[in-house]
């Protein structure tokens, strides 16, 4: 080798070695030295959910940040389970609910909430995650755990404990196994044999469950609208949202209140997801779609006085739902406790009924049945959420998420 290759070669490793102590004095610092162990721990899970493929560098950074939720979705919910409880307790003890403006009581408003909520966050998950199979697996994680273990609590102590029949009969019925098809939404039977028959609202074992179904339907809604590309365009969803304000609006004079109901649930549970993919969303809403939202808005209120003012309960709702979104509060409360809503809201009927069972409506005044509803059904939802939910939402095999943003 030549004297002359020999330097090259000399000077070239020479400033290698160099080069690699200058990246070590670099890295070796406190303050990058701190911040590389998270960014690649975050890199690796990262790589992990999507399958062995390289992340992006901001969304490891997001990761890496650990950057909370910037909302206070889990404590609207929680709050609106809670009014759910104070209007069902004038329910249980045979008294009448207070309505709001005529349109419905406290706990129909509380449900609406719920409603608008899920439509902007099952869009949410949709967009992030947009398979079919992975969709209904974590749609199923959230509802069914809960429902099951509820349900089979209620079969198998509640009704034995409160039946009028023998308990050997209570067992023998088949009506107490037909029960069981409430943990699979199955809607239309919602009584044990011989439990609460006493009760001043009677035979109801559990009169929230009546939502589930529909709010199920919805989320499969959405799965459609994904697959058809409804959701990829915002003219597509605004036409939705006016369509079912119309379906809204024309059964408002119908006599069943149950259709009614539903309508107004399904047209709030897609005006949600209007809210999240032109109000929420990065991109401006255009002038098409805000005349389209506010259209489907004029259509509602125009029917009937009564449908103005569930308009206007549609309107306080998506208010709520808003000011959740933008403070931030709500979630280092939840963080702590869990996110009970779910639980309260499966768990509190058949407490409330339980004890107005045991201890005969007189015994108590309404204040004295609501803080003993409440004591014992927030303690079944911590229990539900740490023991059972928490498990199963686990198993859920999200992609990083954008900031700001909330698994549904």
């Amino acid at each position: 080798m030549q004297p002359t290759a020999v330097r090259r070669l000399g000077n070239g490793t020479m400033q290698n070695i160099l080069t690699f102590m200058r990246k070590a004095r670099v890295a070796l610092t406190p303050r990058n030295w701190l911040l590389q162990a998270p960014l690649a721990k975050a890199e690796e899970q990262a790589c992990v959910c999507a399958g062995g493929s390289k992340p992006q560098p901001q969304a490891v950074l997001e990761k890496a940040g650990r950057q909370t939720r910037s909302n206070s979705f889990d404590l609207l919910r929680l709050a609106a389970a809670t009014a759910v409880i104070v209007n069902h307790q004038f329910l249980v003890l045979g008294r009448p609910e207070p309505q709001i403006f005529d349109a419905g009581g406290l706990g129909f408003f509380a449900v609406l909430v719920f409603f608008g909520l899920s439509g902007g966050l099952i869009t949410r998950s949709w967009e992030r995650d947009p398979r079919v199979k992975s969709f209904l697996f974590k749609r199923c994680l959230r509802i069914f755990p809960a429902l099951v273990a509820v349900v089979t609590l209620t079969v198998l102590v509640v009704g034995p404990a409160f039946t009028s029949l023998a308990v050997r009969e209570y067992f023998f019925n088949a009506m107490t196994w037909k029960y069981f098809r409430c943990a699979i939404l199955w809607p239309g039977h919602s009584w044990l044999p011989g439990v609460f028959g006493t009760n001043p609202y009677p035979h109801a074992v559990n009169a929230s469950l009546w939502t589930l179904p529909i709010e199920f339907a919805l989320y499969l809604s959405v799965l459609v609208g994904g697959i058809i590309g409804i959701l990829q365009r915002r003219n597509l969803v605004s036409l939705v949202v006016l369509l079912l304000s119309i379906l809204a609006s024309a059964v408002s004079f119908h006599h069943n209140s149950f259709i009614r109901d539903i309508s107004l649930l399904s047209y709030m549970f897609w005006w949600g997801a209007w809210l999240r993919i032109n109000v929420q969303s990065r991109k401006p809403v255009d002038k098409i779609n805000l005349a389209l939202g506010l259209a489907a808005l004029v259509v509602m209120a125009a029917a009937s006085p009564y449908s103005l003012a569930r308009t206007g309960l549609v309107l306080f709702a998506s208010s709520l739902v808003w000011m959740a979104s933008k403070i931030q509060f709500g979630d280092r409360i939840t963080r702590r406790i869990g996110d009970l809503s779910y639980g309260v809201y499966v768990y509190a009927f058949p407490v409330q009924q339980s004890l107005v069972a045991a201890y005969g409506k007189e015994a108590f005044s309404y204040w004295g049945f609501l803080a003993m509803s409440c004591a014992i059904t927030y303690a079944l939802a911590l229990f539900s959420w740490h023991v059972v939910e928490k498990r199963f939402i686990r198993m859920k095999t999200n992609p990083v998420a954008p900031a700001n943003t909330i698994t549904a």
